[in-house]
């Protein structure tokens, strides 16, 4: 069943999801005894086909390069880590509504750190 979305009163507006697939591999290297660096890159294809394209929705064929740094010592553990999406202009030219027809950029980054203790 396809999705759709209706967002005043009756009128629908099909949205035709396609299947899409991911991609993604990762690789760590303790360099130390208490110290690890992680790495990885993932690829995730969009499942919102250009001509039902929402500007409220930014969805764009992404590819995610990360990186990180832990550290752990008895009972402490820290990490930090950094993402970064990698998008190419989507330029949508065949939308259903001629409003939303444009270039898209989209901009992706995640910066993470965590700390735990145990006793």
């Amino acid at each position: 069943m396809p999705l759709s979305w209706r967002p005043w009163g009756s009128t629908t507006i099909p949205q035709d999801w396609k299947d899409a697939w991911t991609f993604g591999a990762g690789a760590d290297w303790r360099f130390a005894t208490d110290w690890i660096a992680r790495a990885g890159y993932s690829f995730m294809q969009t499942p919102v086909p250009s001509r039902t394209l929402m500007p409220t929705v930014s969805e764009e064929d992404m590819g995610v390069a990360s990186v990180g740094l832990g550290y752990r010592r008895t009972g402490m553990r820290s990490n930090v880590a950094f993402m970064d999406g990698i998008f190419d202009t989507r330029k949508v030219r065949d939308n259903q509504n001629p409003a939303f027809n444009g270039d898209y950029d989209f901009v992706s980054r995640l910066v993470g750190v965590s700390y735990s203790y145990s006793f």
